[in-house]
């Protein structure tokens, strides 16, 4: 075991792990081993500086990278903090064992093995997302199946002994030149000479086969010879009769009577496979089947050159099926042809009826894979019949189609368009579209989704019983899964992505509206962040580090980017940026604040006004800004009607201000 510190930082503004303080490169994926105890030395960043936080609530671990709801695999509370203000380090030690931890190791690939480090402060609202990914190697254990020991030369000493289902003596003495070992039939091994046979064969010189000599005279249509004394090998014979042989015969050709070469065969050494021939009873045909070793085996016939093969009715050629490999080019498995000049037809019988191929026609149902190949591009011109595909079909150029294109209903199976062997168009479920890798490709036929439209990359990738959404882009959608979310729309890649619940959610943006629940909001820009019941317009709007600002209006780029109070509503460049956890304020303006994180029921309106009092409004900067009260003369002020009680205009005609007491003006006048 291994004990490890890997320094951190994490920028609050950017909202990433980078690899220093103040700088903009990712902090690059951590390679980790089993049973080493890592201490993670973290530093918090903003803008460009190390922050001291306070009073932090941690919750800091390491979970499955595409598991965001599930259980850590392993998990601390405990920052140790060391140094402060701007040298502050929070240090959370893990050891990289657990039962979880071992339980996901059995699961995960070379492919697969990903996790995700994360921290979480309840109290500042930090959640360190996206979170830091991890490759947790296995420890490497010794268990395992003792090897089994590699065949070679048994070497056994005199008077020793072995055993091979049974114990076995071998001689004492070494053997002479062409003896054979020999049991006694009690265990016991003796060198004696090899035994010999003799016949007599007639018309065939044979030599040192097995002991066989001699000649057999009158040979008649019956086995003119018969060995039984195992595999011989002729040097050449010439027979008139039947030859028998009961064991192997062993040669390399067969000629016929005029000395012509008819079978040659090819000494392949260690084969394994092979020809068998099989005549037949009448009414059946014979066979030519290919046997051996191996479960599966093939037939190979080759023509030499530019030559065919043939299948034919006898010697009629304008009846035969002629297979070549002359003239084909680079994925063309052969052609096809006829020597007659008429109109041939080709007909190739299936399990439910024929095949037929007309010329360049096609109008059969196919039920088993076929690939049909053209040199050149389809197009309306050059448009032959229907072709109804239940099996396969291979288009190596263009495919012009005038009609429709009619596919199967969607399944784990069928009915799927895909680009290089990956998903690219299906419709799973009831009434959706799922393009360019988006859908659920693991869970069946997803069934229970419906009404649903999704398009990029594991867009909506999760989903199994979700209704009425639109995803477009990577991941948008993807973490929600049944029907207690729906009506949700998300524009941009990462849009919605971790939200596991969303209800009648509008998100528009790039890695915008990232909240794990979302409901009844709309968000417009990039990072953007919009809470329950919300609206956030601009990039990074009320991003709150993922936390929900609950029934807020943010409008202007990072405008209430912090917040996690509720009711509040900012509309300017940074407008309410300083605000956290305060509740009912309203602020207009450019950089227009509250002066207080958690403050309440305050109003500034003005770019640079703030708002320093609860329950106050606040007009304009501290300086150099004037308020204009509404002026106008005793006459006009006569004609106005009854106002409310605590109307206020500026007199012209008296140069002073007047306020309405409820049933007449007066005049303000100074101390």
């Amino acid at each position: 075991m291994a004990s490890i510190t890997i320094p951190l930082y994490y920028d609050l503004d950017l909202l990433l792990w980078t690899s220093a303080a103040g700088g903009i490169a990712r902090q690059p994926n951590l390679v980790l081993g089993q049973s080493d105890s890592i201490a993670f030395a973290v530093q918090f960043v903003r803008s460009g500086v190390v922050i001291e936080l306070t009073s932090p609530v941690w919750i800091c671990g390491i979970k499955p990278i595409n598991d965001t709801a599930g259980d850590y695999l392993c998990q601390t509370t405990t920052g140790v903090q060391t140094g402060s203000t701007t040298t502050t380090v929070y240090t959370f030690t893990l050891l990289l064992d657990s039962t979880e931890l071992r339980a996901w190791l059995l699961t995960v690939t070379a492919v697969s093995n990903y996790a995700a480090f994360s921290i979480r402060d309840t109290v500042n609202l930090i959640a360190t997302l996206p979170a830091i990914t991890c490759t947790i190697l296995p420890d490497y254990t010794l268990e395992g199946t003792t090897p089994t020991a590699a065949s070679g030369t048994l070497i056994v000493d005199s008077g020793q002994t072995f055993t091979v289902h049974k114990t076995f003596a071998m001689p004492t003495t070494d053997g002479t030149a062409n003896y054979v070992l020999q049991t006694n039939g009690l265990g016991v091994g003796n060198w004696v000479a090899q035994s010999t046979s003799t016949g007599t064969v007639t018309n065939v010189s044979v030599t040192t086969a097995n002991g066989v000599s001699g000649t057999v005279a009158n040979p008649t249509a019956s086995a003119a010879i018969t060995l039984t004394l195992g595999a011989i090998t002729p040097t050449s014979s010439t027979v008139s009769g039947n030859v028998s042989v009961g064991g192997d015969l062993i040669a390399t050709s067969l000629k016929s009577t005029a000395g012509n070469q008819t079978l040659l065969l090819s000494p392949i050494a260690d084969s394994v496979n092979y020809v068998t021939i099989e005549p037949s009873v009448a009414g059946s045909p014979p066979h030519i089947y290919a046997q051996g070793s191996d479960t599966n085996i093939g037939l190979h016939l080759s023509p030499k050159g530019t030559g065919y093969v043939n299948i034919q009715d006898g010697n009629d050629n304008s009846k035969r099926l002629r297979f070549g490999a002359s003239g084909n080019g680079t994925g063309i498995i052969t052609t096809l042809e006829s020597s007659s000049t008429t109109s041939q037809t080709i007909t190739l019988p299936n399990a439910t009826g024929a095949t037929t191929l007309a010329g360049l026609q096609m109008a059969q149902a196919f039920t088993a894979a076929n690939t049909f190949s053209l040199t050149t591009d389809a197009t309306s011109s050059t448009a032959g019949g229907s072709v109804t595909i239940s099996g396969g079909l291979a288009v190596a150029k263009k495919a012009f189609i005038g009609s429709l294109l009619d596919i199967v209903a969607t399944t784990a199976t069928a009915g799927q368009i895909t680009q290089a062997g990956t998903q690219f168009i299906h419709s799973y479920g009831t009434n959706n579209l799922f393009l360019g890798g988006a859908g659920n490709a693991t869970v069946g036929n997803m069934s229970g989704v419906g009404l649903n439209v999704a398009i990029g990359k594991l867009a909506l990738g999760s989903a199994t019983t979700t209704t009425g959404n639109m995803a477009i882009g990577k991941s948008s959608l993807g973490a929600i899964t049944t029907n207690a979310s729906f009506s949700n729309v998300a524009i941009g890649n990462q849009c919605l992505d971790i939200t596991t619940s969303a209800v009648e959610t509008i998100a528009i943006g790039i890695n915008c509206q990232r909240s794990i629940i979302s409901q009844y909001s709309v968000t417009i820009g990039n990072l953007a962040n919009a809470g329950q019941y919300s609206v956030a317009v601009g990039y990074n709007a009320l991003n709150g580090t993922n936390a929900d600002a609950l029934a807020c209006v943010a409008v202007g780029r990072e405008a209430m980017k912090y917040c996690t109070g509720e009711r509040n509503t900012a509309c300017g460049h940074s407008a309410g940026s300083t605000i956290t956890s305060g509740t009912y304020n309203s602020l207009f303006g450019e950089q227009a604040q509250t002066g207080s994180a958690s403050a309440t029921y305050r109003t500034a309106i003005g770019a640079g006004a703030v708002g320093n009092l609860n329950n106050s409004i606040k007009l304009g900067r501290d300086i150099l800004d004037v308020v204009v009260l509404p002026s106008m003369t005793t006459t006009q002020r006569g004609t106005y009607g009854t106002p409310v009680a605590g109307a206020l205009i500026f007199n012209t005609t008296t140069g002073k201000l007047n306020v309405y007491n409820g049933t007449a003006w007066e005049a303000v006048t100074s101390a």
